[in-house]
């Protein structure tokens, strides 16, 4: 007789909303998702040991960060690095993220020329798409609050950027 019901392993939120395989579920290290091979069109983060693989962005997502680093770009004035992905975030020994867009300062008016001579990132910007809402809206909102840095995560289709860039600032 065939079963009645099919007991599925436990995923996290971001495998059901990511696609990502049913596997055994294990910490992973921000060390070990670096070591990964490099995998044409997939982006490979982990939040608190937690692995998610992101598919690559469509033409709205990379028009709409296109639009935000000129906006930032030119906002910071050489007083930051306005600088896009694929550029990884070390948070601590279980999370590296991977933002659209990270704003890092640059005292004395001058780029760092060593990743130990950078300053913490100020900005993380992640522009939604459907594939990656929840977890950009939800898991990484609370990690990048523990961590203290700003963040603004518009919507891909969302076009106005210099709209939204003045209403985050106060000045629309």
């Amino acid at each position: 007789m065939p079963p009645t019901h099919v007991i599925w392993p436990a995923l996290s939120i971001a495998e059901h909303i990511m696609g990502m395989p049913a596997v055994e579920p294990r910490r992973w290290t921000a060390a070990e998702v670096q070591a990964l091979p490099e995998a044409p069109g997939k982006r490979f983060e982990c939040v608190d040991g937690e692995l998610l693989v992101s598919p690559s962005p469509s033409r709205a997502h990379q028009i709409a960060r296109s639009f935000l680093l000129r906006a930032l770009d030119a906002y910071v004035e050489g007083r930051a690095l306005v600088l896009p992905a694929p550029l990884d975030n070390v948070l601590d020994p279980f999370t590296v993220v991977q933002p659209d867009i990270t704003v890092v300062p640059t005292p004395a008016g001058r780029a760092p020329r060593r990743d130990e001579e950078s300053e913490p990132p100020v900005l993380f910007v992640e522009v939604v798409s459907p594939s990656t809402a929840h977890y950009d809206r939800v898991v990484k909102r609370h990690r990048y609050q523990r961590e203290g840095v700003e963040y603004w995560i518009p919507d891909e289709f969302v076009l106005d950027v210099p709209g939204y860039f003045a209403r985050v600032h106060g000045e629309a």
